[in-house]
């Protein structure tokens, strides 16, 4: 298979299948990967409120992640109901065996579908209509999601976790090592404990001297 004909299947894949549900997904993934790794590059910033924003960033991200989808998911459950009778261009019969299949799990969905498409253009019609509607209330679905549930979703969820991070970011500045400063004027100041040693009471040569011409004209004996 050539690299261009690979190419051309992905691209022709993506178009076929360009649900806004997985769009916005890959905004949400994206951001979550991005958004904190170019947090982590500024410089201006100090390294611990660099990784508090970049954390906050990444779970916010990580809680929009699966919301996104569930709303879309749920929203696609929703479709059906809006579908305009009128516009399928089905009769009684060919309605019920288009409504069963609507029914049917995700994973039977498409094999299921391809089987109608490939009796004619009876049922493409009506796929196609189920399609746009679909999409369309997929694409209400993520709006939702976005608008009230992330921010109402993060105001709970995060206040706890960003409490938790910041407690353990105190403990770790807490085990770091400080260096002690030494205050060299408390050590001046402290009293000696060492008592200066007494020298011995010696006499100097001049002392000496005097005392020996002071005795020299007394006699010694009788």
């Amino acid at each position: 298979m050539s690299k261009e004909s690979l190419i051309k299947r992905i691209c022709c894949s993506l178009g076929e299948n360009n649900h806004p549900t997985y769009a916005v997904m890959a905004i949400a993934l994206f951001k979550g990967i991005l958004r904190p790794t170019f947090t982590m590059m500024d410089k201006k910033q100090d390294p611990e409120s660099k990784r508090y924003a970049a954390f906050r960033e990444g779970v916010t991200e990580a809680i929009a992640f699966p919301t996104y989808y569930i709303f879309g998911k749920l929203a696609d459950k929703l479709a059906p109901k809006f579908l305009d009778k009128n516009k399928l261009g089905l009769d009684e019969k060919n309605l019920d065996r288009f409504n069963s299949v609507l029914k049917k799990p995700h994973k039977e969905f498409k094999s299921a579908a391809d089987v109608l498409k490939n009796e004619g253009d009876t049922f493409k019609t009506a796929f196609k209509q189920y399609k746009i509607v679909g999409e369309t209330t997929s694409f209400l679905g993520v709006c939702i999601a976005a608008l009230l549930v992330i921010p109402s979703l993060c105001n709970v969820a995060l206040p706890p976790i960003m409490k938790g991070f910041k407690k353990w970011q105190d403990s770790k500045k807490q085990n770091t090592i400080q260096p002690q400063n030494i205050n060299f004027d408390k050590i001046a100041d402290k009293p000696n404990i060492y008592p200066p040693i007494a020298k011995p009471d010696r006499q100097n040569a001049l002392e000496i001297y005097q005392m020996s011409k002071g005795s020299a004209g007394m006699r010694v004996g009788n």
